[in-house]
C-alpha cells in the first residue's frame, strides 16, 4: 500500500460560512482503500465550526465518467474513512447492503470545500492499493 498526500486545499476564500475553495490532484492510479482528513479550522471559537467536503474524481482521459468518493457535510473532525461502493447485479442495479472494497480510479481527484469560514484549509491523504 501507498499514502498519496497530503494535499492542501490552500485558504477558503469568502465570508464566513460561505467561503470555498476547490483544488485538483495530480492523477491517481490505483484502488483507493480509505481517505484520511485534518480539518484546519481558522477560527473554531467564533467561525461556523465545520464546513462541507466534496472529494469525486474528474472524469478526465482515460478516465470515461466522474465518480464520487467521500462527501462529508458539517464535518469539523480529523479521521480516517473508508469509502466503498456498491456491488451491482448483471442487470446495473445495486445490490441492498453489499459493498466492495476500495474505489479504483486513474484520474485526478477535485478536492471542493464548501461552506467554510475564511481561511479554513483541509488536508488530505489516499491510503491507495
Amino acid at each position: 500500500m501507498n499514502v498519496a498526500g497530503p494535499f492542501n486545499t490552500g485558504p477558503a476564500v469568502g465570508s464566513g460560512g460561505s467561503a470555498t475553495i476547490n483544488i485538483d490532484t495530480p492523477v491517481l492510479i490505483g484502488t483507493i482503500i480509505a481517505v484520511g482528513l485534518q480539518i484546519n479550522l481558522a477560527d473554531p471559537v467564533y467561525g461556523t465550526g465545520s464546513l462541507d467536503l466534496t472529494i469525486a474524481t474528474k472524469g478526465l482521459y482515460p478516465a470515461p465518467l466522474p465518480q464520487s468518493i467521500l462527501t462529508l457535510t458539517a464535518a469539523s473532525a480529523d479521521g480516517w474513512f473508508n469509502p466503498r461502493p456498491p456491488i451491482h447485479a448483471l442487470t446495473g442495479g445495486a445490490i441492498a447492503n453489499q459493498y466492495d472494497v476500495g474505489i479504483p480510479i486513474y484520474d485526478q481527484v477535485n478536492l471542493l470545500v464548501e461552506n467554510a469560514d475564511p481561511d479554513d484549509t483541509v488536508d488530505v491523504w489516499f491510503l491507495m492499493e
